[in-house]
């Protein structure tokens, strides 16, 4: 599948000092929105640079992370993103060096109809949903399977958290561990059979 151009200037729209703190963009005399009632597919704050993919590769490690700790945006100028941890992705470079932002692409919804490469189709932005037989891609054309269709799926910039660390994702995955534990390996066939054999079987006979 060829590149796609993506022609929209992302450097000039980037707020530099953003961190996921208000008060680091927004001056203190203004209240912070409620961001409850926010209509769907809108948002007053951009990404930070620091969490954009760089390079095609980190793009498409994105698209591909399935599961895990990872977040779906939209930013104020309409534009949706999927980011993912970085902990969770095989990154090289200075990418990988970098734990502490988001991994984020920004997302487009074409349609495969026309011919091979597809077109871009006019809807995808703010509160425009990309259903199918459309697909959603990366500015790469990669393929993103887990995107959603729907645009109340994608949370306004400010409902972004930070990503967990490695130390938050282990715990997580320690406590989403199955509680179920395998009988000793020592157990004979028999003695393991005698263990699952229901116990309301045997009084039962005497009635039969």
């Amino acid at each position: 599948m060829g590149i796609l151009t993506w022609t929209a200037p992302v450097g000039a729209q980037l707020t530099k000092g953003f961190n996921f703190v208000w008060e680091q963009v927004i001056p203190p005399k203004v209240s912070e929105p409620d961001i409850r009632v926010y209509p769907v597919g809108y948002s007053t704050m951009v990404l930070n640079e620091a969490q954009v993919c760089k390079s095609e590769h980190c793009r498409t490690e994105v698209a591909n992370h399935s599961g895990g700790n990872q977040a779906f945006a939209v930013d104020r100028n309409g534009f949706k993103w999927k980011c993912a941890n970085r902990h969770q992705l095989n990154l090289k470079g200075g990418e990988a060096k970098d734990k502490q932002s988001w991994a984020c692409v920004s997302l487009e919804c074409f349609n495969k109809a026309g011919n091979d490469e597809g077109q871009m189709t006019d809807g995808f932005s703010f509160a425009a949903d990309c259903k199918r037989p459309n697909v959603i891609v990366t500015v790469d054309g990669e393929i993103v399977p887990d995107a959603p269709e729907d645009a109340e799926d994608y949370k306004g910039i400010e409902q972004l958290q930070k990503p967990l660390s490695k130390d938050e994702l282990h715990k997580e995955e320690i406590e989403s561990a199955s509680p179920w534990v395998a009988p000793p390996t020592w157990l004979g066939r028999r003695d393991s059979q005698r263990r699952q054999k229901p116990r309301w079987k045997e009084p039962c006979a005497n009635f039969l």
